[in-house]
């Protein structure tokens, strides 16, 4: 098939296209580049496998949760090109595409991403299944939502700073960080193909990012004002 897969929700960013058995990723760990960067490197993976946008058969994205700015990035440019062409656009939980390579795993895997202000977004699986949703939490108030006798196995690039801080707030805690470099627009495609496979529906005009989280903007509005 012929796809285009990006992943915004964090700084460091992949942007991929496959043509068929060819695919071409690149890794853009730019910071607040984005915004300047992502459209050429759309084109650029694109002119690697010998593609245009117009003979896409579906496009992937992570829709969050994750930094806000990128998933409304990620989200316009695909979007943008579902509008001039009618390409599908599927779309993923950031974290799901994390635990998505963990799914045989033996320990309960927790998919992370630092939320800043000492917070996580993260989701706990068992053999690649949810057993929470998503959540955005202090280290302390995770620590006492997962079980002590259990063994956790935290994914993600923010995976090291997430054990460190678990180990502050609850010394004994069985976890520790999955040093995988998880190239997250290879779950895309595979997740992207599945829901293709199975014939379920792509994403729809009137669908956006995934925050889980309100903006500052939000945040700062009057009580009754929201």
């Amino acid at each position: 098939m012929k796809a285009l897969a990006i992943d915004t929700a964090v700084s460091c960013i992949y942007i991929a296209a496959k043509c068929d058995e060819n695919t071409v990723t690149l890794r853009l760990d730019i910071g607040m580049k984005q915004a300047e960067k992502l459209l050429p490197a759309i084109d650029y993976v694109l002119n690697q496998v010998g593609l245009s946008a117009k003979e896409l058969d579906y496009m992937a994205l992570t829709v969050g949760p994750g930094s806000f700015t990128g998933l409304r990035l990620g989200m316009s440019a695909l979007k943008a090109i579902h509008l001039a062409y009618n390409i599908p656009v599927y779309a993923f939980s950031t974290l799901d595409v994390y635990a998505y390579d963990f799914s045989d795993s033996r320990e309960k895997i927790i998919s992370v991403i630092d939320a800043k202000k000492d917070r996580f977004y993260a989701c706990v699986y068992a053999q690649g299944v949810r057993v929470s949703e998503p959540f955005d939490e202090e280290p302390s108030d995770i620590a006492k939502r997962l079980e002590s006798a259990e063994a956790y196995v935290a994914i993600g690039v923010d995976s090291a700073l997430f054990v460190e801080k678990m180990h502050e707030v609850s010394p004994n805690m069985q976890i520790r960080a999955d040093k995988k470099n998880v190239v997250t627009t290879d779950a895309l495609f595979l997740m992207a193909e599945e829901k293709i496979a199975k014939k379920e529906p792509p994403l729809q005009d009137y669908d956006g990012p995934s925050y889980i989280r309100k903006s500052e903007a939000e945040e700062k509005l009057p009580k009754n004002a929201q």
